[in-house]
């Protein structure tokens, strides 16, 4: 049974004492030792082309090393006595060259610095030929959820891997860049008890003498190495029905669920419903799933949420272990993770980036993917509008001076980090969302397939992709359009003006990029913009769409009556900010029945960009935004919460503040009234899923986020109810101390359990930890610590930072307690002077890649005493944190923004 180890904080910083410095001391070499300063730390020299590799590992994952050998045929390009590949932390016992004439010369082997780049060394010159550079190696396995490392559960130990972007190089000696696209033979060597499994199937076993087994699979199709993977120990291995022939594939594909010992009997939600979203995404391609297998893989302790290796797809084990009553939200997860990773298949797996400046080509489209796919398949679950919200979502972090562009140039490991975000992500998606509207769909459609054929299995980049939309595109200048938003920062403002005359429709429009008050960039930029206007007239709708090449256009629409109201963003898909003058924008708020949901979250979002850029006050935008609130789109109703939160929060003044909560409960109270607590009501017989997705956000708000002591008390026995808790003097009471899991919407467990914790404090909180201590289930101890870290008490704020640092907590649970307890206002200070005085500590505890995003804890400031500490207590650290800057400098400005937004609205009152 694991153990909670509490005041484990002293204990850690003693071994930090020990360990810590020579850490910080790695950090800070990455970017100055002076091995890295003659050695290549963006990408390797064109001089060496990796062709196949035959590797071998032999993992035991009850215990702390691993071994190998891998034998990389290659191809000179000219003569060379130093050759630089990847390569991280090992013990290497061989290196040499093998000569197309068979001549086997010693290599030196070198790791320079802790940057992963090595440097092979040859005695005599090796002219440009074909040859196989061997490597025999050890390495330790790693603990921070990257590279090879090892998991334990349950008394039994695991081996799992995560490569992508740059830990290829810490499991084997290798070209470790998505450009180097190669086939692979592997081989395992594992316990003869144990399970082994990689990309392909596998093709013979061997008995070896010491215990062991040597596991052989067949070759891979061509892949760049941050797509192996393998999964080594006890796991159950569920050989689901296989994936059966279709009019595309002619083939069958072997399917299985693989998850950790005991849990496989999880995955059959997760297992049934693949075929049907990997036959969408191939109708979608026309083409056929690429690879000769596919595994999905439930992982315990992850710290993405998922990772589309080629035939052996990794998670987060809590988006594909669902047991037998999912919630929707569990539901919705998987789906869209899940669609996510199969579309990689094709995306980024099939036809692969050549460098990390295009990994858009990856995340970008199967972001987009995943949600056009998902609501072909459901449309129940609520993706219609998801590339929406996630577009206007992403605006918000699209502002500062050091935004990444989608494709931003890459210079180090740090660049390659940052590029993981929701520029990438999210923006990358909604441009793709906009081109494709307005290209159309077919032309959109006919352009990808081409691109999928044309470099199937190969490597291709922006310009190769937007030659194949353009050259199915009726619309000119699209190559200029797509690359004006992809090697740009910012989003643009587009201000719509229109008047009528002799039938006709004058619409004149500008563009900028959209800033708020207090931002420090130049308004001063333009886009070659794809634009599309709802023109509502007096009985129906029309669209217009047009090219803005320049920052001042015109629009005339002949034969046309004057509208009644114009919606500048058609369907919400476009990527930019709009403005209307003040008498136009009030007919278009008076002709809401007029324009679709989608349309109505872009108003709702340019309501609040207003505001934050100091065009409309308080009470017109409450005024404006409150309707929202008796919205039919559950994505809608809560539009108005976050800003007025805010204003209540950092504007209002005196008891403006209680007056303007009270209204949101006011505001809230008949939709809650309508939505209840449990699923019974008319919505639920009607739209079960809309009433859930309202239920969820509208519970919530009005408990966590509002307080309501009647709401509270009455989720609070529930999730007391569901618990087992007995009460504050453990033992006595009601409960049993065991869960009750079928008298619960499983959709409302997790603010009952956040509920119990505000009303019963501290003794709950213990009766949880003591339930978490005892499950391995990882929804289950996800909920758990999500309800303690919502807590805003003094004491178990306390609890929840010391939980932090135990040792009883997978790694990608302290970043999801951390975050969480983060996200509440009042202990945004406490948590940030915490990170501060325990830095070394926490660097020990998180994944690497983490480090360079520690600045956004403090995102929650607004005052310029509170940017001035952040500023004194990161910059010191950007040179030892490659990547840390750019997310410091963001924070910053976030802060002068917030402080800025303040000041301008001081004076306006509700």
């Amino acid at each position: 049974m694991k153990k909670l180890f509490k005041g484990l904080l002293v204990i850690v910083i003693i071994i930090v004492g020990v360990m810590g410095y020579n850490q910080y001391s790695n950090w800070k070499n990455e970017n100055d030792l002076a091995e890295q300063a003659v050695s290549p730390q963006g990408q390797l020299p064109d001089n060496i082309i990796p062709t196949h590799y035959d590797l071998s590992l032999r993992i035991n994952p009850e215990e702390g090393r691993f071994s190998g050998s891998v034998a990389i045929s290659v191809t000179l390009t000219e003569d060379l006595k130093q050759l630089w590949l990847h390569g991280k932390d090992f013990d290497v016992s061989l290196a040499s060259f093998t000569s197309e004439q068979g001549e086997t010369l010693p290599l030196v082997y070198e790791e320079m610095g802790h940057s992963g780049v090595v440097s092979l060394v040859s005695s005599q010159l090796l002219a440009a030929q074909n040859g196989i550079i061997s490597i025999e190696f050890s390495g330790q396995l790693a603990d921070d959820l990257a590279g090879l490392y090892k998991v334990e559960e349950a008394g039994l130990a695991y081996v799992f891997s995560q490569f992508e972007a740059t830990d290829a190089r810490r499991a084997f000696p290798s070209f470790d860049e998505p450009r180097f696209k190669t086939p692979f033979d592997i081989q395992l060597e594992v316990k003869s008890h144990h399970q082994g499994v990689t990309n392909t199937p596998q093709i013979n076993e061997k008995s070896l003498s010491d215990g062991f087994k040597k596991l052989t699979f067949s070759t891979t199709k061509p892949l760049p190495t941050y797509l192996i993977a393998f999964v080594v120990g006890e796991v159950d291995i569920v050989n689901y029905t296989n994936i059966p022939v279709s009019k595309i594939r002619d083939r069958e594909i072997p399917f299985r669920g693989i998850a950790t010992k005991g849990k496989g009997k999880e995955m059959e939600y997760a297992l049934a419903n693949t075929a049907s979203i990997l036959a969408a995404l191939e109708a979608y391609f026309d083409m056929p799933y690429p690879y000769e297998k596919l595994d999905i893989v439930a992982v315990p302790d992850f710290s993405a949420g998922a990772m589309e290796n080629a035939g052996l797809i990794t998670y987060r084990e809590q988006l594909l272990l669902l047991g037998d009553n999912p919630s929707l939200s569990q539901q919705q997860s998987y789906v869209g993770t899940h669609a996510h990773e199969l579309a990689h298949q094709w995306f980024g797996n099939l036809v692969t980036m050549r460098w990390w400046d295009d990994l858009w080509l990856n995340e970008s489209f199967a972001t987009w993917m995943a949600n056009m796919t998902m609501q072909k398949w459901n449309p129940e679950f609520g993706f219609e509008r998801a590339m929406v919200r996630g577009g206007h979502g992403v605006m918000n972090q699209d502002i500062y001076a050091d935004t990444r562009q989608i494709r931003e140039p890459i210079r180090h490991n740090g660049d390659i980090d940052n590029a993981f975000d929701g520029i990438t992500y999210q923006k990358g998606g909604a441009v793709l969302q906009m081109f494709e509207a307005y290209v159309g769909p077919e032309s959109f459609q006919k352009g990808v397939r081409a691109y999928m054929k044309k470099y199937a299995f190969g490597h291709a980049s922006a310009q190769d992709f937007i030659g194949e939309i353009e050259a199915f595109s009726k619309q000119e200048n699209i190559k200029e359009a797509f690359n004006s938003f992809l090697n740009q920062q910012g989003v643009p403002l587009v201000n719509v003006d229109y008047e009528c005359n002799n039938n006709r429709v004058h619409f004149s429009l500008t563009q900028e990029r959209y800033l708020p008050v207090g931002a420090r960039s130049s308004k001063q930029k333009s886009w070659t913009l794809p634009v599309c206007l709802n023109v509502i007239g007096k009985s129906e709708n029309s669209k217009s769409c047009m090219l803005m090449t320049d920052t001042q256009s015109t629009l005339t629409l002949e034969n046309s009556e004057c509208p009644v109201a114009v919606m500048p963003n058609l369907s919400g898909k476009g990527y930019y900010r709009w403005s209307l003058p003040d008498d136009k924008l009030s007919s278009l708020l008076a002709n809401m029945s007029r324009v679709n949901a989608s349309e109505k979250y872009s108003i709702a979002s340019m309501l609040t960009a207003e505001f934050e850029a100091g065009r409309i006050d308080v009470k017109t935008y409450i005024n404006a935004i409150a309707p929202f609130a008796g919205a039919d789109d559950w994505d809608l109703v809560t539009q108005p919460v976050g800003m007025i939160k805010f204003i209540a929060e950092r504007i209002a003044k005196g008891e403006q503040q209680q007056i303007l909560l009270d209204y949101l409960s006011e505001l809230y109270q008949p939709v809650l009234d309508r939505v209840g607590l449990k699923p019974d009501t008319e919505l639920d017989r009607t739209h079960p899923n809309d009433a859930k997705m309202l239920r969820m956000q509208i519970v919530s708000l009005m408990s966590m986020g509002l307080k309501q002591p009647a709401l509270l008390k009455k989720l609070a026995a529930m999730g007391v109810a569901y618990s087992g808790y007995s009460g504050e003097l453990m033992g006595k009471g009601e409960g049993d101390g065991k869960l009750h899991p079928t008298g619960i919407d499983p959709d409302t467990i997790g603010i009952a359990l956040a509920s119990a914790v505000e009303v019963h404090g501290m003794p709950f909180v213990d009766y949880l930890l003591t339930l978490l201590d005892e499950s391995d289930d990882g929804t289950f101890r996800q909920r758990i610590l999500v309800a303690i870290a919502m807590s805003e008490d003094e004491a178990i704020s306390e609890k929840v930072l010391d939980l932090v640092t135990s040792f009883s907590l997978r790694v990608n649970e302290r970043i999801t307690l951390l975050i969480t307890h983060l996200q509440r206002k009042k202990n945004t200070k406490k948590v940030y002077l915490w990170v501060k005085s325990n830095f070394e500590l926490v660097g020990l505890l998180i994944p690497k890649q983490y480090l360079s995003q520690s600045p956004l804890i403090a995102n929650g400031f607004c005052s310029k005493a509170m940017q001035q500490d952040v500023k004194a207590f990161f910059t010191p650290k950007t040179d030892e944190i490659p990547g840390l800057e750019r997310n410091l400098s963001k924070t910053l400005e976030r802060i002068e923004i917030c402080s800025a937004i303040v000041l301008r609205q001081a004076d306006n009152q509700f």
